[in-house]
């Protein structure tokens, strides 16, 4: 047996050197993993900062696109909608006069970007109407009012993406109720509101010309909205 004042074995010094080196790699083990977390966490921080930006940048670019936006289609008067080939009541002329107006300044609000009044896009009557919805079997007049305001929603897309981050009271949502649509129409929103941003919507009594009860083509168009968009509810 070796005597406590004598050097040690060389067995004991290797695994004291041993030993260090481990515990020296447990450190630099450490240290790898903290500097990596922070690259991690920066990573991160640089990511939002890029799709902020990007989304800043879809914003301002639909604001040029549109800054002298003017809407292109007349909206008919009463009496010139009595006439014509599309020629429809006095009181269809009356319901879809005003309807066109609605689309017409919500299309022109939406294009330049504007943050809306209560953050709700309202189109039709209020949902706690007890009216009829609004018949609107002049497609033919209201049709193209209905593509601007539909492409405007679209685009739309880009000032609620770059709000929503920037102001968090801007909780978006559209609205639509009391109203019978055509087929056409109802398409036309729905490619509309693919992939939107809308925090919710809400759509009621919508109908389909000629359609008195909740139809299959109304009940299509809700469920592939929610599949769409499975971040709000409809």
């Amino acid at each position: 047996m070796a005597d406590d004042g004598k050097e040690s074995s060389p067995l004991a010094r290797l695994e004291e050197r041993l030993t260090a080196r481990v515990v020296l790699l447990e450190s630099d083990g450490l240290e790898l993993k903290r500097r990596c977390e922070l690259l991690e966490q920066k990573n991160v921080e640089l990511e939002s900062s890029l799709q902020e930006s990007r989304r800043k940048t879809q914003y301002l670019e639909t604001l040029v696109r549109n800054q002298h936006y003017q809407y292109p289609h007349k909206v008919l008067s009463p009496a010139e909608l009595v006439t014509g080939p599309n020629a429809v009541d006095e009181d269809e002329a009356s319901e879809t006069f005003l309807f066109n107006l609605q689309l017409r300044g919500i299309t022109t609000d939406l294009k330049h970007g504007a943050k809306i009044k209560g953050n709700r896009i309202m189109l039709g009557q209020s949902e706690h109407s007890a009216v009829l919805p609004l018949q609107l079997h002049c497609s033919q007049n209201c049709m193209p009012h209905w593509k601007e305001f539909a492409e405007a929603l679209y685009e739309y897309q880009d000032t609620i993406q770059y709000f929503t981050n920037v102001d968090e009271s801007f909780c978006p949502f559209l609205s639509i109720c009391n109203i019978e649509v055509t087929d056409p129409m109802l398409a036309a929103l729905e490619k509309a509101l693919e992939h939107t941003h809308f925090h919710r919507m809400e759509f009621f009594n919508i109908r389909t010309v000629g359609v008195n009860d909740l139809d299959l083509q109304y009940v299509n168009f809700a469920i592939n909205c929610i599949q769409a968009n499975p971040a709000f509810t409809v």
